[in-house]
């Protein structure tokens, strides 16, 4: 791998200036000796393989490609396709406005359970009645996205994607996996990851995050306790470190340029921390990509 001073950016395409992308996947095949560039996005993207295998990776993480399965990438998440043998399916792309009622709680939600940076769903593998489902839908929004635009068109999109993350999200909670918080218990928490992934940068302290909330400390500790089970500082550290991996991986700033892009004053006090969540150092990590 050759790293690059700045990780690749993918955005939508400003040809219709819409709000999202249907890009489907036919009989796609190419080997690990010319896998695709990392990049990342500034949408978030569902993946949909309805047949044929292969391999991708996100941030640091590995996954198989399987039949029958959806795959999530958070925006500002590093992806790769490395592997795919005869992959037939679906790649959808869209904005965090794009969904109807964006700015209700229960869209609010949706969209932290399965695209968030910390705590997302990487895959949900669908079985039978559930896979022939996710397969209509995914035929619908294609049907959708290829038709001349007219009247009622980004709204019916929108609907259709929104159903389809609702569906997903009910097959998961099915089989006894990560949930939707409830929205009443859920709104400091929800507003935090949301202020975390703006400022993480530039804010490392918890009583920063918590004045901007109207919260007190203890009570945003509470929050991220009750869903991530770790206090919010821990959770602060952990986006930092996980940015600082990706860094570390995909370019070739020095372990100093990456501690001053990430808002620390001391590099010894980055790869301190570094070392304390990561269990080895900048530099090690580096070495032992």
């Amino acid at each position: 791998m050759q790293a690059e001073q700045d990780i690749r950016c993918v955005e939508l395409s400003a040809q219709d200036q819409r709000s999202i992308q249907v890009r489907p996947l036919e009989h796609l095949n190419f080997p690990t000796s010319r896998p695709e560039p990392p990049h990342r996005h500034n949408f978030q993207e569902l993946i949909w393989i309805g047949r044929g295998r292969g391999r991708h990776a996100i941030d640091d993480q590995i996954l198989e490609l399987a039949p029958h399965t959806c795959y999530f990438v958070a925006r500002g998440q590093v992806h790769q396709f490395l592997r795919a043998d005869g992959v037939d399916g679906c790649v959808i792309g869209f904005t965090d406005d794009f969904l109807p009622d964006t700015r209700t709680s229960g869209s609010r939600l949706l969209m932290l359970a399965l695209f968030n940076n910390l705590t997302a769903v990487r895959a949900i593998p669908l079985r039978g009645a559930d896979a022939a489902d996710i397969e209509a839908l995914v035929g619908q929004i294609r049907q959708e996205f290829d038709a001349p635009h007219g009247f009622g068109n980004e709204e019916a999109l929108g609907h259709l994607v929104q159903i389809l993350l609702i569906r997903l999200l009910r097959t998961l909670t099915r089989r006894g996996g990560d949930t939707v918080p409830e929205a009443s218990r859920a709104s400091v928490f929800r507003a935090f990851i949301t202020l975390l992934e703006q400022r993480f940068r530039t804010v490392h302290a918890v009583t920063e995050y918590a004045a901007s909330l109207s919260v007190s400390p203890r009570q945003l500790s509470e929050a991220t306790k009750r869903h991530l089970g770790k206090p919010a500082k821990q959770v602060i550290e952990e986006r930092l470190i996980l940015e600082a991996k990706r860094d570390l991986r995909f370019t070739d700033r020095s372990v100093k340029e990456i501690a001053y892009a990430l808002g620390f004053d001391d590099p010894a006090h980055f790869s301190k921390t570094f070392k304390r969540l990561a269990r080895t150092s900048p530099r090690r990590y580096r070495a032992g990509l």
